[in-house]
């Protein structure tokens, strides 16, 4: 008897090779589009967090460069001194010069990054300075005080004094070879208005009659004349000592590249004996002038800097103009009232292709109204007129992305003391 033929159901069957293959290619099509799109993920992570990290060294490097530009002339703006040039040697024979000038913007050549230098105490006491009763000689050791303040100075402090009649003139200032104040510090407690600045331990920063630093300014010894003016820079107890000012640059790197934003600090510091501390004293035993290079940030290619000056007659307490050209008198540097900084931050890899444009060719070359459409880093130095930021200095500078931060400092001591 012939069996009948079995009945297979339809879902048990195969596939056929169609369908196989239309599976395969929805599989491929599916594969590709999901790598495609974590290539696309993982490059924008990648460029996200490289100037990630950028902001954040930005933001902190900024921060620093606030700090001190806010609180800059600190009590040397007040009678006229700014501009004045200072020079200060410890006994080991160390000398520095400096201006006393709250902020002082060296111009990088060509476009390169710029330098800031700035004007720093750390006294705790008044800034108002202190007037005297009576001519200095160079024999002297005693400066005395119209009528006997010393305005909480203390024995150990670190002092600068000014000529009476400052840098208040209209005049432009003379070179650094012309040295019109000086840094000493204090050998005693002061008494009845009376500081005085003797040789030895408690004096490191003085010296005798031959071998003054002060000023002879008529030729017969006389050192600075009555009314003229003395400062409290603070006093050199710390590991760190008395800033007398910090320089912000970019140094190069490894290759040679200048990337690294770092602070200069220039101090005065000193050994400090331990049991006269505990007594209230300041025994200096040592003193010397020393300068420390601090990393702020990496991946920084350009610092740029520019015054902003209040040119209204009388000054109205307004910023009218903002340019890099520095004061050559008392009365332009009374006439700073804030300063705007550009930080341009690059990504720390380079991408495989160029992913920031060429620098525009508008303005003559200097970007005066560059298109917004641009990724060229610039920056409005006026609050208004777009300019470029120079990467002359950046190898391959196409291939990386970058970050511009701006932001305006006003200098507080000089509008207070305005």
């Amino acid at each position: 008897m012939k069996q009948p033929p079995i009945s297979i159901p339809l879902m048990q069957r195969g596939v056929t090779l169609v369908e196989l293959m239309v599976a395969m290619v929805l599989a491929l099509v599916v594969a590709l589009v999901i790598a495609q799109a974590g290539t696309m993920w993982e490059g924008t992570k990648r460029s996200t967090t490289a100037l990630g990290s950028g902001t954040v060294s930005a933001a902190l490097a900024l921060t620093a460069i606030q700090r001190d530009i806010g609180q800059s002339g600190y009590g040397v703006m007040m009678s006229g001194a700014a501009g004045c040039w200072a020079q200060a040697q410890a006994r080991n024979g160390d000398i520095e010069r400096f201006q006393l000038a709250p902020i002082l913007i060296t111009r990088g050549d060509n476009g390169s990054p710029d330098r800031i230098r700035i004007l720093v105490t750390d006294t705790t006491n008044f800034a108002t300075p202190m007037g005297t009763a009576q001519d200095h000689h160079s024999d002297d050791s005693v400066f005395h005080m119209q009528e006997g303040v010393s305005f909480g100075a203390r024995r150990g402090d670190l002092m600068l004094a000014v000529p009476k009649s400052g840098c208040s003139s209209d005049l432009e200032f003379p070179t650094s070879d012309a040295i019109t104040a000086t840094v000493f510090n204090l050998s005693e407690a002061p008494s009845e208005g009376k500081l005085t600045h003797e040789e030895g331990d408690f004096g490191p920063w003085n010296h005798n009659g031959k071998d003054t630093l002060f000023p002879d300014i008529n030729g017969k010894g006389l050192n600075y004349e009555a009314g003229h003016h003395i400062y409290n820079l603070g006093r050199p107890e710390s590991r760190l000592g008395v800033p007398l000012y910090r320089e912000y640059y970019l140094a190069n790197d490894a290759d040679g590249i200048p990337t690294r934003l770092v602070m200069r600090t220039v101090t005065a510091t000193g050994s400090v004996a331990s049991a006269s501390v505990a007594a209230g004293g300041n025994n200096l035993s040592v003193a010397k002038i020393t300068s420390r290079v601090d990393q702020l940030a990496t991946n920084v290619v350009q610092l740029a800097a520019v015054y902003g000056r209040d040119t209204s007659d009388p000054p109205d307490g307004i910023v009218d103009e903002w340019d890099s050209d520095r004061p050559n008198t008392a009365r332009g540097w009374q006439r700073v009232l804030a300063v705007r900084l550009a930080v341009v931050v690059r990504s720390n890899k380079p991408e495989k292709e160029e992913v920031t444009d060429g620098k525009p060719s508008t303005g003559g070359g200097d970007c005066t109204g560059a298109l917004s459409t641009t990724n060229y880093p610039t920056w409005k130095p006026n609050g208004v007129d777009t300019r470029c930021l120079n990467l002359a200095g950046v190898p391959d500078f196409r291939r990386y992305r970058y970050q511009v931060y701006e932001t305006t400092i006003p200098m507080r001591n000089v509008l207070w003391q305005n």
